[in-house]
């Protein structure tokens, strides 16, 4: 994981995988009850881009991971996880 940046809005951060790139952002969002989004974003080598290839494996591992990670942290509840159309639909 590469140190965190301050972004402004955000923090962002980097995470590395065998085959695979998760570019992290965390930041407060909402109106009156803001929470915290941590948004993720994969970003896949040229060969798996040619080859239509997503690496779902080392996404889910990473989920899993950040998920045990998070809730192992007692300044953190109500953990939810979002897919990006399921968060546009979502009224923060």
């Amino acid at each position: 994981m590469t140190p965190p940046e301050d972004e402004q809005y955000a923090w962002g951060f980097a995470c590395r995988l065998p085959h695979l790139r998760i570019d992290c952002q965390i930041g407060l969002v909402g109106g009156e009850q803001e929470r915290w989004l941590l948004a993720c974003y994969p970003w896949r080598g040229w060969a798996d881009w040619w080859r239509g290839r997503w690496r779902e494996d080392e996404q889910g591992q990473f989920v899993e991971v950040a998920d045990a990670v998070l809730r192992t942290d007692g300044r953190v509840a109500d953990l939810q996880w979002y897919t990006p159309q399921e968060w546009d639909r979502v009224d923060p």
